[in-house]
């Protein structure tokens, strides 16, 4: 891309071409989890408690 503005609808965690309105609600819960994130590790939670399966929507360590 030439023009790396051109067609841009927002920017987030990267930039925007198409469904804005899904990519904010996209932004959101990351950034949402980064906070989760941040206060479980600042309340001493070692990352490995904190990994999800995604593909079985379960804690893999708990």
């Amino acid at each position: 891309m030439e023009d790396t503005r051109k067609g841009v609808k927002c920017v987030g965690y990267w930039k925007v071409y198409g469904d804005k309105e899904k990519a904010e609600k996209t932004f959101s819960s990351y950034k949402k989890c980064t906070e989760v994130y941040k206060k479980c590790l600042s309340g001493g939670r070692h990352l490995s408690q904190m990994i999800v399966n995604t593909t079985r929507n379960r804690c893999v360590a708990s």
